[in-house]
């Protein structure tokens, strides 16, 4: 049996307590920000895969909330598809 209780706890047993979680919304703006600083890494541990997948979570935001306004390549002589300088981006 579960029963509520102050609201905030659930009890299911005695000395058993869930806290419920609370929502925290981040803006596009820090997400952006965030992405950004993560594709200009240079270090061993961002690669290509990495910033791949950097790229397609932040694309997703972007498009989803009508704030694409396109990307620049940090280094455009090394913008080949598929290489590491191709997701080495800027975000607007």
């Amino acid at each position: 049996m579960i029963m509520l209780f102050h609201k905030t706890l659930l009890m299911s047993h005695p000395k058993t307590y869930i806290m419920s979680r609370k929502k925290k919304t981040l803006g596009v703006s820090h997400m952006l920000d965030y992405a950004n600083n993560q594709l200009k890494r240079t270090d061993t541990d961002a690669t290509r895969d990495f910033k791949s997948g950097v790229c397609a979570m932040i694309e997703r935001i972007l498009h989803d909330t009508e704030n694409y306004n396109g990307f620049m390549f940090i280094t455009p002589n090394d913008s080949d598809h598929g290489s590491l300088g191709y997701f080495s981006r800027k975000y607007f």
